[in-house]
């Protein structure tokens, strides 16, 4: 079973899950331990870089990333929690599945396993390569932000122009019935060969990004 560092402390993944179960959101066991295993492939092969989380909601797997954070990295996650989303689709369906998203609520989930935030944009995920001005330098990306297509093409080429060699990005809600622009989305990026996926779960293709 993996273990999970961060600064002075560290935790068996299985303390973590116990203590992470709790929290609302949406965050299964076997993903928490796919995303240690990957940490730990990365960790192994030398692979270094940021780490950066497209949508939080109440941040359950923030928490799990900021244990992966190695010295000279850092997490940076990326949502709009209270500013106002940038379209009608998006007003619809922010207001359907989180009406409860807001920061402070995401704070106070990090802070319970953390003892500093990490480096938050509070914008849409498409400002990241503009405004908010990331560089390729990021090993781990998890997506799950916005479910509509356009924004998640645009998540996608995030991916692309950010990941190191080895990097990897880890797609959410890529096969539910009520994200079909996720899975169009995702599985156009396939067909394109843009993304490799490397392995799928109930609810996440893990994936490397054609850079």
């Amino acid at each position: 079973m993996p273990t999970i560092e961060h600064a002075s402390h560290r935790l068996d993944l299985n303390e973590y899950l116990a203590a992470q179960r709790e929290l609302p959101g949406w965050f299964s066991d076997l993903d928490a331990l796919l995303f240690a295993c990957f940490d730990e492939v990365q960790r192994n092969g030398s692979v270094r870089g940021d780490l950066l989380e497209i949508g939080v909601y109440r941040g359950k797997s923030a928490a799990l990333l900021g244990y992966f954070v190695r010295e000279g990295e850092r997490l940076v996650v990326c949502d709009l929690f209270d500013s106002a989303a940038p379209g009608a689709a998006n007003v619809v369906e922010n207001e359907r599945f989180y009406p409860d998203l807001s920061r402070k609520s995401f704070e106070d989930t990090f802070l319970r396993f953390h003892r500093r935030l990490p480096e938050v944009f509070q914008c849409d995920s498409t400002e990241l390569q503009g405004s908010a001005g990331l560089q390729r330098g990021f090993r781990f990306m998890h997506v799950d932000g916005s479910h509509l297509y356009d924004i998640v093409r645009q998540d996608i080429a995030t991916a692309q122009a950010l990941l190191v060699e080895g990097g990897l990005v880890v797609f959410d809600d890529f096969c539910r019935p009520h994200t079909p622009g996720v899975a169009a989305a995702v599985w156009e990026a396939v067909a394109a060969r843009t993304i490799r996926p490397i392995c799928i779960t109930d609810s996440k293709m893990y994936a490397s990004a054609v850079t």
